[in-house]
């Protein structure tokens, strides 16, 4: 019987996690001053590390 821990990408994981906390830091750094560009910036990253952290826990177990 396997381990679903074994199933894990954890390399999407990772990088997964480093853009949610890039995506932290400059919405802390921003605050509501930022320009729309810098907030479409933290968006984005936060929104794509979001997609990887998922991908990369739940839905990479047959490839991993």
């Amino acid at each position: 019987m396997e381990q679903p821990s074994r199933n894990i990408d954890r390399r999407k994981i990772y990088t997964g996690v480093v853009m949610i906390c890039v995506a932290v830091l400059l919405m802390l750094i921003g605050q509501e001053s930022a320009p729309l560009v810098l907030q479409v910036v933290w968006i984005l990253l936060l929104g794509v590390g979001l997609l990887f952290y998922l991908w990369g826990r739940f839905f990479s177990r047959g490839n991993a």
